[in-house]
């Protein structure tokens, strides 16, 4: 399911400036490979910006579109599209046909073995939280090069779980399944904790939970060893950095 509504491009302006500040700060003292990953790419399209005239319908920047514009502006860059969908794989292949496209986001260690990079920076924009694939993360910043994380946090479905009360004895099997559910992420609402498990110097945080729809308010979270002046220039009055 896509998550995509009209209020979406101010997530993707959002995220357009912190991921190229952050790929710009990186080449600023490397000229080592760098490889850009989206793990939940969707079909690749934006959505309408506010209309800017009478004519003219402009498009803001998908995710995927996001990496691949950073590919073509800086060398050595390399970007992989992760979509479980496959139709939407099929999309992505013929919108992005330089990147490399994977059904889905357990296959994506093998492969960024194979290419060596020096730098990883992963992209993960789920609707809930599952869809973050923490196992997958935690694998990727465990490997000998450097992997830096840009997450958006879907802060109304953490909440909803986390308002759950305890269920009952004799309660259905599916209420003691959703209550064990509110345990398995009860840490991601705390910024540290998401800087130990992926064994990184800062967390940077949006001050601010943002709205795209009812279901889907929304912090960014950047999870790195080092912050570029999109966040640092901002640090008290549009982010939190915790270290």
């Amino acid at each position: 399911m896509l998550g995509r509504t009209d209020a979406s491009y101010q997530k993707h302006f959002l995220l357009s400036a912190v991921i190229r500040g952050q790929c710009f700060a990186w080449r600023a003292s490397s000229c080592a490979s760098l490889v850009l990953v989206d793990l939940t790419a969707g079909d690749g399209k934006g959505v309408v910006l506010p209309q800017p005239d009478f004519f003219l319908d402009a498009l803001s920047w998908s995710t995927p579109e996001i990496l691949q514009r950073m590919a073509s502006e800086i060398v050595s860059v390399v970007v992989v599209l992760c979509e479980a969908h496959a139709g939407r794989r099929i999309q992505l292949q013929q919108q992005f046909p330089q990147a490399t496209v994977l059904a889905h986001s357990d296959m994506l260690l093998p492969v960024l073995k194979a290419m060596s990079p020096q730098y990883s920076l992963v992209l993960s924009d789920p609707n809930g939280l599952r869809g973050h694939n923490i196992a997958v993360m935690e694998a990727l910043a465990a490997q000998r090069w450097v992997t830096d994380f840009v997450c958006t946090f879907n802060e109304n479905a953490w909440q909803r779980v986390m308002g759950l009360q305890p269920p009952l004895a004799l309660a259905a099997p599916i209420v003691h399944q959703a209550f064990a559910t509110q345990a398995q992420y009860r840490w991601m609402g705390n910024p540290q904790c998401w800087r130990r498990r992926l064994h990184k110097t800062y967390v940077a945080r949006t001050r601010h939970v943002m709205h795209q729809s009812n279901n889907f308010r929304y912090r960014v979270l950047v999870v790195s060893n080092f912050l570029s002046q999109v966040i640092t220039r901002k640090r008290h009055t549009f982010w939190e950095v915790f270290s």
